[in-house]
């Protein structure tokens, strides 16, 4: 649904709410209770409907909890834990590839494009590999990228496309620098972004 959809994309994009939203609460409630949260596990569908648990240890007890996978994957990405299937079930449902849909990806005031062969041509950046950064608008990256930017290595690892480029940025903590490669007008140019707020 559109409401679990936008709490999973406000922590995917670094978001962050004036007030705590339900599963900032979960985690919020988890940590109180020093509860920990190990991973979660999408298991199974039955009549169209997904079912996940959630994989918990406290106090060296391990606890499972029977979850909605919408609020398990929300839940999971505050928590910085693995987010699993179940192979059965991998194997068992018709898939995609999200690098076909070629769309913009946005994180963190950032907008991410796939640099197709036309646009680099465009940008004088034939052969080269990475993902175009469309737009800048506030967020931790700004003053630092720029519109036109070809992002290439985040972290010192390549990029498979934008997707790939944001996820690989959201999981390096707040706390810590992102180490960049970038070409902007022709030049390869290596970035240190500090820690974000």
């Amino acid at each position: 649904g559109p409401f679990e959809a936008r709490a999973i994309w406000q922590e995917l994009s670094d978001e962050t709410p004036p007030r705590p939203f339900t599963h900032d609460l979960m985690k919020s409630l988890l940590d109180a209770s020093k509860l920990t949260m190990e991973r979660v596990v999408i298991t199974e569908v039955k009549e169209n409907t997904y079912y996940a648990k959630l994989h918990l240890r406290q106090h060296g007890r391990a606890l499972t909890i029977d979850s909605r996978p919408s609020d398990a994957i929300a839940l999971a990405l505050r928590c910085d834990k693995p987010i699993l299937v179940a192979r059965q079930l991998m194997h068992s449902t018709e898939s995609f590839d999200l690098a076909d849909r070629g769309e913009p990806v946005q994180f963190s005031g950032l907008t991410l494009q796939e640099l197709t062969p036309e646009l680099a041509a465009r940008l004088e950046a034939s052969g080269t590999a990475g993902v175009l950064v469309a737009d800048v608008r506030g967020g931790r990256f700004e003053g630092h990228l720029k519109r036109g930017d070809i992002l290439m290595t985040v972290g010192g690892e390549r990029l498979q496309d934008a997707l790939d480029a944001a996820m690989k940025l959201r999981r390096i903590k707040k706390s810590a620098p992102v180490k960049l490669t970038v070409r902007r007008e022709g030049e390869k140019l290596k970035l240190s972004v500090p820690p974000g707020n």
